[in-house]
């Protein structure tokens, strides 16, 4: 199994899961940035020219929640999930999900606009836009940790979804006292040795958020 890699991107999901189950796989990281993820070389691995993207045999996957779901039903063997068939199994797909398909919206608009778009060249309104939809879905996280240290109560898969939503909030310096429960969370993730490991980089820009 090939992980395709850049530091701080969606990519970390995947090999911080692979690093909590400890399955053996092989790391190709890469510089974020056009030269490396643009050529043709990685387009034929992944024509989009984005990470992640997980070589498995035949097997070419580039979508970061695919992929873990993918390596929760090949390798984990039970572990880091709910059975399938079980309520807790529904809350556990929805929070799989949530981190990606609401979080991830409106933190990846304001990493738009507040990190890759010129200052003078910002949308306010998309900004202003932005700030409060990702203020609605925190709240849903801090209340749903107010009672608990992890997503379902014991570390999950969908923490792996989820921390890393969350790290990015911390990078546009989002998360703040608002979201005292989730600023906990976030400390829980980073003390995490899989974490710790699936964050460390050989390469100069390493903690750049990427694709």
């Amino acid at each position: 199994m090939k992980l395709y890699h850049c530091a701080g991107s969606r990519s970390v999901r995947v090999r911080w899961l692979l690093e909590e189950l400890g399955v053996e796989y092989q790391l190709e990281e890469l510089p974020f940035g056009p030269q490396a993820l643009k050529s043709a070389e990685f387009r034929r691995v992944n024509p989009l020219g984005r990470v992640p993207a997980l070589v498995d045999g035949e097997l070419v996957m580039h979508e970061s929640g695919a992929i873990v779901q993918y390596i929760l039903e090949t390798y984990a063997e039970g572990r880091l999930q709910p059975a399938i068939g079980t309520p807790e199994r529904g809350e556990f797909l929805n929070w799989i999900h949530f981190a990606e398909a609401s979080l991830m919206v409106p933190v990846g608009m304001l990493i738009g606009q507040l990190v890759f778009t010129p200052e003078d060249q910002r949308n306010a309104g998309m900004i202003a836009y932005g700030r409060q939809k990702y203020a609605e879905q925190m709240k849903l996280v801090d209340d749903s940790l107010a009672d608990r240290e992890w997503l379902l109560g014991e570390f999950s898969a969908a923490d792996v979804m989820l921390g890393y939503t969350v790290f990015l909030t911390a990078f546009i310096k989002m998360l703040d006292e608002s979201t005292p429960n989730v600023q906990a969370y976030f400390a829980r993730v980073r003390a995490r040795p899989a974490w710790q490991r699936a964050m460390t980089s050989t390469l100069p820009a390493a903690g750049e958020v990427g694709a």
